[in-house]
């Protein structure tokens, strides 16, 4: 009888270990994984839920950045504007066969155009020099064209260097007052 109860208790410990190996075990590893898939998406929804409630204040915000953006740029001077204005400088130049060496604008005047631009309904206007080289009649042709241009208002200085030759190529320089604002187109 001792020998068929420890045969049965040995059998039972076997069926025990078997079933605990084979059934037991991973069946809890694979519900713990279950659990922590489980946990990882509650927490996932609910960062889906958060970021639902807080997406109408976020595009409200984006609304109200991208309004202010606009009203800064609306009272900038427009860069454009002064970029058409050296480029039919320019364009001028070249029709009257005269070489474009510079323009400069003076730094100061850009940067204090910024904050007075768009605070008022006045014009707004920039000293500009021009360095060019070429003959002297083809320069007198196009100080007479620059000076019917809409966007020219006077002339601040003026200086023509060159050596005594017959056909001599001069360095000019030409500093104006000029316009900044949009230019009819075709002028």
């Amino acid at each position: 009888m001792t020998k068929l109860l420890a045969a049965y208790i040995g059998a039972g410990l076997v069926v025990v270990t078997l079933w605990f190996t084979l059934i037991y075990a991973p069946f809890t590893v694979q519900r713990e994984e279950l659990k922590n898939r489980s946990a990882s998406s509650v927490a996932t929804l609910d960062d889906y839920d958060q970021t639902m409630e807080e997406l109408p204040r976020f595009l409200q915000q984006a609304n109200n950045l991208r309004a202010f953006r606009d009203e800064l740029n609306s009272k900038l001077y427009a860069k454009s504007d002064i970029l058409k204005l050296f480029e039919r400088i320019a364009t001028d130049a070249i029709d009257y066969d005269l070489t474009l060496v510079e323009i400069t604008p003076p730094i100061e005047e850009l940067l204090e155009l910024n904050p007075t631009a768009g605070n008022n309904d006045e014009p707004q206007f920039l000293n500009v020099t021009l360095n060019l080289r070429g003959q002297f009649v083809d320069f007198g042709k196009y100080l007479n064209h620059l000076e019917s241009a809409p966007y020219f208002r006077q002339v601040s200085a003026c200086y023509v260097r060159g050596k005594k030759l017959l056909q001599p190529d001069l360095d000019m320089s030409i500093t104006f007052r000029a316009l900044i604002g949009q230019m009819p187109e075709g002028v």
